[in-house]
């Protein structure tokens, strides 16, 4: 599974401009998982509710000519974990997104942004919207008395908004608010009361809360016109 998430970044990355910018991102995450919440409660009267987590991720950034809408393919490791009782739970994600920033209030511009070597008002020229559709795959880990653990790949999309706040030429900061939604995530070998494993599937809703710091390593020449 991770050399499939490892094959789509590299593909992406051949596909961009040679003119780009690399950019790595630190967030606060949240995972909520309703239905295997549902089958703790009422199998073992244990409550373990939305785990709280952090995501790292690295992303490169290339952009239509002549619009503002802007693509970001990012790798991403997440890790969540909480306790009920005596009982751990833990998740985690590789996951691949490809991130694509619509700036509706900019749409038109020729900007070369994220960096500002144009003048105009920040709010105009840096918020966006963000549609994030994405490959997780996921770790999902139960401990007790024994350990339950199951693997698999899924999909999510996420969306939310963001501000480019342009330091230099050379650096550009981003907070971002975002929320992401995976459906039908089946954990295969929860425990029961008989001896058989039991399969629960569920929906899994995130909050995120970011900041990701941008360089800009090379720019495309620019030729004055005579």
């Amino acid at each position: 599974m991770k050399n499939i998430l490892a094959l789509l970044v590299f593909t992406t990355c051949a596909l961009c401009q040679v003119s780009g910018q690399i950019g790595f991102s630190g967030a606060y995450k949240t995972f909520t998982a309703d239905s295997w919440d549902d089958y703790f409660r009422s199998e073992f009267a244990e409550n373990p509710g939305s785990a709280t987590g952090y995501a790292a991720a690295v992303n490169y950034w290339f952009r239509l000519k002549n619009r503002r809408i802007e693509f970001l393919p990012e790798l991403s490791y997440e890790r969540f974990e909480n306790m009920a009782g005596t009982s751990n739970f833990e998740h985690r994600i590789l996951g691949f997104y490809f991130n694509t920033n619509i700036y509706p209030f900019d749409f038109e511009s020729d900007c070369d942004c994220p960096t500002w070597s144009k003048t105009g008002n920040f709010f105009t020229k840096g918020f966006f919207i963000q549609v994030s559709p994405g490959i997780w795959q996921l770790h999902n880990r139960y401990e007790t008395d024994q350990q339950y653990e199951d693997e698999n790949l899924t999909w999510a999309i996420g969306g939310g908004a963001g501000l480019d706040l342009g330091i230099s030429d050379f650096l550009t900061v981003t907070p971002m608010v975002k929320m992401y939604y995976s459906p039908d995530n089946t954990w295969n070998n929860l425990p029961g009361f008989s001896s058989e494993a039991v399969a629960v599937s569920s929906n899994i809703r995130q909050l995120y809360a970011g900041l990701k710091i941008g360089f800009r390593w090379q720019q495309e020449p620019k030729f004055r016109r005579r």
